[in-house]
């Protein structure tokens, strides 16, 4: 957004000159950050509820040791919704290390033992 104001407009009702000189002052109206960006391969949609969700990996002990799970998670779009080739959404989650699941060979349920591979 910005706002200009010509004085030589002002005093003769005249747009733009050619050649005058003109100062820009520039707002962000956005102070969110960006450091929560995925790939949109990600992001999973609700056939029922039409809400956008993320599933994130933990680790648990179980009675063979570690096991891997998948917990599901809504997240909201920030802005601007698209930053490149990665969605843009609000770290919801607490914690941003946590890893996400941005590939599986078929679909995923809330608390599923998963395998992971590099």
């Amino acid at each position: 957004m910005y706002n200009y104001t010509s004085k030589l407009r002002e005093k003769y009702n005249l747009p733009f000159l050619p050649g005058e000189g003109v100062t820009v002052y520039l707002t962000s109206i956005d102070n969110d950050t960006h450091d929560f960006l995925i790939p949109f391969s990600a992001i999973n949609k609700d056939p029922v509820t039409d809400e956008d969700f993320i599933f994130t990996v933990h680790r648990r002990s179980s009675a063979w040791g570690w096991e891997y799970y998948v917990s599901r998670h809504t997240i909201v779009f920030s802005m601007p919704k698209r930053i490149g080739d990665l969605a843009n959404i609000y770290p919801i989650i607490g914690d941003d290390a946590v890893p996400v699941v941005y590939w599986s060979e078929r679909e995923l349920y809330d608390g599923e033992v998963v395998r992971l591979w590099e």
